[in-house]
C-alpha cells in the first residue's frame, strides 16, 4: 500500500501480515539469544522497543513486557487502510478495543490493538491518517 499522507509508504497489502513483535522480559538478552540463533541484528527504537533486521531489511520488533505477558507469544499486526472502520468492525462482531490509533512516529504510520472474540491481541497498522 503507498500513501500520500504519510513520510515513508509501504508496500503491504491491505489484509495482510505488515509486522510482528516478540514480547520479552530482558530486551539484552533476547537480543543475544536472537542474534546467536538468526544473526539479528537491532536498532533500538523508544524505551524497551528494538527493530529487527535481518541483513538490510527491518522485519520486526522485539517490545520489553512483564513476565505474565512476556510468554505469551508474538504480536501480528495486520494491514489495513481504515484503522477506525476496522476498530468499529472487530468491536462489532465481538471484539473488544484496548489501544485506539497510536503514531508510531519517524513517517511509520499508525498502529492500534484489539482483542477478538475469543481474547486473541490483534494489532493493525496503517500509512493513512484518520478519515
Amino acid at each position: 500500500m503507498t500513501s500520500t499522507t504519510s513520510e515513508q509508504s509501504t508496500s503491504v497489502a491491505a489484509g495482510t501480515l505488515a509486522w510482528w513483535e516478540i514480547p520479552v522480559v530482558d530486551l539484552g538478552a533476547a537480543k543475544t539469544f536472537y542474534t546467536t540463533v538468526f544473526g539479528w541484528t537491532y536498532q533500538d527504537f523508544g524505551d524497551g522497543y528494538s527493530m529487527i533486521s535481518s541483513g538490510d531489511q527491518t522485519i520486526g520488533g522485539l517490545t520489553t513486557m512483564g513476565a505474565e505477558h512476556a510468554a505469551d507469544g508474538c504480536r501480528l499486526y495486520i494491514q489495513v487502510d481504515d484503522l477506525e472502520a476496522t476498530l468499529a468492525t472487530a468491536k462489532a462482531a465481538g471484539g473488544s478495543v484496548f489501544a485506539e490509533r497510536t503514531h508510531i512516529g519517524d513517517g511509520m504510520g499508525y498502529w492500534a490493538m484489539f482483542a477478538d472474540d475469543q481474547g486473541r491481541h490483534i494489532g493493525v497498522v496503517t500509512d493513512n491518517d484518520a478519515a
